[in-house]
């Protein structure tokens, strides 16, 4: 998962929110995940939300950016 390339939204958003949370919760490592689960979500910000037509993918995207701005709250 973790060398996946961002193809499918819902798949990406999933498994961005997942490592952030863990991240923020400290199951997973910050210094090792935390990085990975920010690109994620940068990449999936990239895209044209006005294009997608499957409300299951802006709103997992939108619980992982949630998790992305909680993050940067910390900084």
């Amino acid at each position: 998962i973790l060398t996946y390339q961002y193809k499918e939204t819902q798949i990406s958003a999933i498994v961005a929110y997942c490592i952030l949370k863990g991240c923020r919760l400290g199951i997973l490592l910050k210094e090792k995940y935390q990085y990975i689960g920010e690109e994620i979500v940068q990449e999936l910000l990239k895209q044209n939300f006005g294009e997608l037509k499957d409300a299951q993918d802006i709103g997992t995207t939108a619980l992982a950016y949630a998790e992305f701005l909680k993050r940067s709250e910390e900084l």
